[in-house]
């Protein structure tokens, strides 16, 4: 899981995938026996973020997500 999901560090089998848009999901059961996804890109089977790699685990944020941030406060 991406390192600020909450289930983070947590392992879950896969249930199934669907691509498609808004983006690629994985399905999983959870610990309560409930079906549940989460985007591709949060797990470890999705691409890895070039500012994870970049960044080498020092960014505190992304730069497309900085930019975000401007054109909301403008």
């Amino acid at each position: 899981m991406h390192p600020f999901h909450p289930l983070y560090g947590q392992e879950f089998e896969q249930l199934g995938s669907r691509e498609g848009l808004p983006g690629d999901r994985l399905y999983f059961e959870d610990h309560h026996g409930r079906a549940a996804s989460i985007p591709k890109h949060f797990t470890d089977l999705g691409p890895i973020d070039p500012t994870v790699v970049i960044g080498r685990g020092q960014c505190l944020f992304r730069v497309a997500d900085l930019l975000e941030l401007c054109s909301l406060m403008e």
